[in-house]
């Protein structure tokens, strides 16, 4: 699904934070930084605004971005909103008083665990065969790990009020929903309650 925006400056958000994404995502293999990372600007007081509006997340991987991963940006938007809810913002469907830009990258890399080595009689060797390995075969296992980040934006600046980026290690398929969720809870808990 492909959203088309009709400002231009919608899009220039879009692509800073897909450009922040393929930064983050450049250093992420060496980065030694907390797993939670906040950002917050003294300009905006984030806590002051009342109402929200999305611009659709993006999902990215060292492939590219993609845009038809309606599954995981569903689930983002469902926690984020679920959070924000519970702190007293309110989602509105435009022109909210900050706008939310999300995004997700994840990178995978392969980890030799040992060798499995099958012993037997082996009749290739020609007259009498010979015992011992007849087969090797590697084991390894796949880490994944990923970043979330959420940045809250003035709309009328189109500058970062507020935003949190976790790293953290994405685990099993089946588990990645967990893990969406527990980074989207340490990222917005941190986050001021609306005062109002």
């Amino acid at each position: 699904m492909t959203i088309k925006h009709s400002s231009s400056s919608a899009k220039t958000v879009r692509f800073s934070l897909t450009t922040a994404l393929v930064l983050i995502a450049l250093i992420l293999p060496s980065a030694s930084w907390a797993k939670v990372k906040i950002l917050k600007s003294e300009k905006y007081d984030i806590s002051s605004y009342k109402t929200y509006h999305w611009v659709p997340p993006r999902l990215m991987s060292r492939q590219g971005e993609l845009e038809e991963d309606n599954e995981w940006a569903r689930l983002i938007q469902q926690l984020v909103n679920a959070e924000l809810s519970r702190k007293g913002y309110v989602q509105v469907a435009a022109d909210g008083d900050f706008q939310i830009n999300s995004g997700a990258f994840s990178v995978s890399s392969h980890q030799l665990e040992g060798f499995l080595i099958q012993w037997g009689f082996d009749y290739s060797w020609g007259w009498g065969g010979w015992w011992g390995p007849t087969a090797m075969a590697p084991v390894s296992r796949e880490n994944r790990e990923g970043i979330l980040v959420i940045m809250f934006v003035d709309p009328e600046s189109q500058q970062g009020a507020w935003g949190g980026v976790e790293k953290t290690l994405i685990g099993k398929p089946k588990t990645v929903s967990k893990t969406i969720k527990k980074a989207v809870k340490d990222i917005l808990k941190k986050m001021p309650e609306h005062k109002g």
